[in-house]
């Protein structure tokens, strides 16, 4: 048997891509449709947001600085890896699609930490700008474990709800391993497979949509808290109603969120 050079070039390759595009597009064509207005209601209110954050710094003549600056980056970089998630699933290529969920997941729980607690949040703001002192660093370090994700969780949920959250980032984490069976996903390219990350990555930005509409509740015109609301009721209309609710629910920040959405 000889070898198909034809089959090696990149030009070749790419055509299996956009087969599997074209086939998973007409698949999922609902599904793929609601993920797009979810993107776009994301990135207005996100261009919304910082022109506000603008036009306040015109007038204070101070930069926005402190640990929620870090939100809204967070909130537009989720966004932006929820689409790398749709364009790597419709290739087929799971295992890289899982691994963007992940810090998906990640980045809503941090958002929610920059927002509603003090020590915790000033400890990750110093430490992402290396201006740590030798005893913040010590206290970070021995006390919260680097703020890794699951020091992150266990601050924000407690319960039945932390023990969910839990399960759902272990099973995000098991696809997002390098492993055999995550190589075979992407080589198989099962068109379930596809389903359930486009159905997840739905998930996540209902949750990403509603951590930065609680957070900047305040300011968010009208028109935008309708559009927002709209595109959710729309996501979850789609998921069944069956989705991660991401909201903290430790006792001590109950009160401090003001967006209750009803599925």
């Amino acid at each position: 048997m000889e070898l198909d050079e034809n089959k090696l070039t990149y030009e070749y390759i790419d055509s299996i891509f956009k087969a599997r595009i074209n086939d998973n597009l007409a698949t999922h064509a609902n599904m793929v449709s609601v993920f797009h207005i979810g993107i776009e209601t994301s990135l207005c209110l996100n261009e919304s947001l910082q022109l506000k954050f603008l036009e306040k710094s015109k007038v204070t003549g101070k930069s926005f600085s402190g640990p929620q600056s870090f939100v809204s980056l967070l909130f537009l970089r989720n966004s932006n890896y929820l689409i790398a998630t749709e364009e790597l699933a419709l290739r087929g290529l799971a295992n890289s699609s899982y691994l963007n969920l992940r810090v998906v997941f990640e980045g809503i729980t941090l958002i929610y930490l920059l927002y509603l607690t003090e020590i915790e949040a000033s400890l990750f703001y110093k430490k992402q700008l290396g201006i740590l002192t030798p005893k913040e660093e010590s206290d970070l370090k021995k006390k919260y474990n680097w703020l890794g994700p699951k020091t992150v969780r266990s601050i924000l949920y407690s319960g039945e709800k932390k023990d969910q959250l839990e399960m759902f980032y272990h099973e995000l984490s098991n696809f997002a391993h390098a492993s055999v069976k995550g190589l075979m996903m992407d080589i198989e390219s099962k068109k379930g497979v596809v389903g359930d990350i486009l159905g997840t990555g739905l998930m996540l930005m209902v949750s990403n949509l509603i951590a930065i509409y609680d957070i900047y509740f305040d300011i968010i015109e009208e028109k935008e808290k309708k559009k927002i609301e709209q595109t959710c009721d729309e996501i979850v209309k789609e998921l069944e109603g069956q989705w991660p609710d991401l909201a903290p629910n430790s006792p001590e920040f109950i009160d401090k969120l003001k967006f209750n959405f009803q599925q």
